[in-house]
C-alpha cells in the first residue's frame, strides 16, 4: 500500500496502471510514472492550470494546518491537567510553634524542616 497523494496536480492526470503513464487532461500528454514534480513540471506549460493547482494547494494546506492545530489543541487539553491550589493563611508565630512541635514532639529531624 503505497503513501497518499495530498497534492492538487493528479487532478489533472489519469493514471494508466498498464502502460504505467500519465496522461494530461488538457492536452492528452503523456508522462511516464506518477511522480508529483514530474507532473508539476508538465502542468507548468499550461500557465492557466499551473496557477490554478497552485492556488488550490496553498488551500488546502492552509486548512490541514488548521486542523492539526485544533488536534495539537485538543491534546494538550487532554492531558495537561491544572493542578489544584490550596491556598492556606496562617501567621507567622504558627508556623513557627508548628514547626517546633514536629521536631521535639513528634521526633522529626530538623534537617526536613531547613529545606
Amino acid at each position: 500500500m503505497g503513501r497518499h497523494t495530498l497534492s492538487t496536480v493528479y487532478e489533472y492526470f489519469n493514471y494508466d496502471k498498464q502502460t504505467q503513464e500519465s496522461i494530461c487532461n488538457n492536452c492528452n500528454g503523456k508522462i511516464k510514472g506518477k511522480h508529483g514534480t514530474n507532473l508539476k513540471r508538465h502542468l507548468s506549460s499550461h500557465q492557466d492550470l499551473y496557477e490554478e493547482m497552485l492556488v488550490k494547494d496553498k488551500v488546502k494546506k492552509k486548512s490541514s494546518a488548521k486542523t492539526t492545530t485544533s488536534v495539537i489543541k485538543a491534546h494538550e487539553k487532554l492531558f495537561h491537567f491544572s493542578t489544584p491550589e490550596v491556598k492556606v493563611n496562617i501567621n507567622m508565630n504558627t508556623l513557627i510553634s508548628a514547626c517546633v512541635d514536629l521536631v521535639t514532639i513528634n521526633g522529626r529531624p530538623y534537617s526536613l524542616q531547613v529545606y
